[in-house]
């Protein structure tokens, strides 16, 4: 009886000590980094959920000015009443001008620290992160669970890349491709989606805006999703044709063929998207196979042409988000890749782009 009781008491005094232990440590969940003019620091952001119920504010948010991210959680600390650690960082925001300046010291950083962990996100912020990260927002005053549901939500819609550090890290040292991360921005009391950040190297340099996000992500590789808004021209009608499809989904196979120039390489990228057809305002009479027929053609020509419009704009800012690169190195010999300044040839090759569309069922058209 008496070892019963013993075991219980230390039982309860190891819980008051664990709970005493976690009400005197700050977890941040969210990170930004932004330039400061000098651009000899960093002005670091960090939003930590506040856990005492008596507290005026769901989080504390801190900020420091540092070179140095172990410094900056000291400096961060004195700020607070807690101890601030990163075991639970979920996002990584990168300010604008810092993303354009390059992020690879910061990335080397934080896969050195084991504290980051490979599964914390990586972001852009179209402006300051440290504007966004502030915001009280009042319909999501948990602004890192607020950030990791919405680009949860946008990556699995296939209108955003959900970044890990460890992809963004792979992209970033792996010649042949070039990483892509979420972008986004502040708006009106919300945080919205801007598009998808595009990086040469570790330099961010353009964007894709969310329109064209969809077709970026055609291009991209298999996936299989919910809805998506496409927009046709025909010249019978003056109003642009609108279509909605649901049930997308999309196969993609890259051929390339190999020449004696680099410059010559060509690759033809062939898209296959299948979907069912919830909305149609066009001309065609679509109960008939012959209009059906037609409205496949012109859905498949429409985002050919934007899809080549992408890649134009990806071969323009020598960016290869696509990782083409990946596929010309298994047509080329270890001597030949490595001696290839894939960014300068990038450019230049023939890129292709083929898009077959079948609509597997119809719904309500007008």
């Amino acid at each position: 009886m008496k070892k019963c009781v013993l075991l219980a008491l230390f039982i309860f005094l190891v819980g008051c000590t664990d709970q005493h232990i976690v009400e005197n440590v700050g977890f941040v969940q969210a990170l930004g980094l932004d330039m400061t003019e000098e651009q000899s620091e960093f002005l670091i952001s960090a939003v930590v959920p506040q856990i005492e119920p008596d507290a005026a504010n769901d989080r504390e948010f801190l900020t420091t000015k540092s070179d140095s991210d172990k410094e900056a959680m000291l400096s961060l600390s004195r700020q607070s009443n807690r101890q601030i650690e990163n075991g639970q960082l979920r996002n990584v925001l990168f300010g604008e001008e810092t993303a354009k300046n390059g992020v690879l010291e910061q990335i080397n950083t934080m896969n050195r620290d084991p504290i980051f962990g490979t599964r914390v996100k990586v972001s852009v912020v179209r402006g300051k992160a440290y504007e966004l990260l502030s915001e009280p927002y009042t319909q999501h005053p948990q602004v890192s669970e607020y950030l990791d549901a919405l680009i949860e939500k946008e990556s699995r819609l296939h209108m955003a890349p959900e970044t890990r550090l460890h992809q963004f890290t792979r992209d970033l040292y792996e010649k042949g491709i070039d990483p892509i991360a979420p972008l986004i921005k502040r708006g009106d009391d919300k945080i919205a989606l801007d598009g998808i950040a595009l990086f040469r190297g570790d330099t961010y340099v353009d964007k894709i805006d969310p329109v064209d996000a969809r077709i970026f992500f055609f291009l991209h590789g298999n996936f299989s999703a919910g809805a998506v808004h496409l927009q046709l021209e025909d010249d019978r009608i003056e109003k642009n044709v609108q279509l909605l499809f649901d049930s997308i989904r999309n196969k993609q196979d890259i051929n390339v063929m190999k020449a004696d120039n680099p410059e010559d390489i060509t690759i033809d990228i062939n898209v296959h998207i299948k979907g069912a057809l919830l909305e149609y305002n066009g001309p065609l009479d679509i109960t008939e196979d012959k209009g059906l027929h037609e409205l496949e053609q012109q859905l498949g020509q429409s985002v050919e042409k934007r899809a080549q419009r992408v890649i134009q704009k990806l071969q323009a800012k020598q960016v290869d988000s696509l990782g083409l690169g990946r596929r010309v190195k298994n047509h080329l010999s270890y001597q030949q890749w490595n001696g290839m300044d894939w960014h300068k040839v990038y450019p230049q090759i023939n890129v292709h782009v083929h898009v077959k569309a079948d609509i597997n069922d119809i719904g309500v058209y007008s």
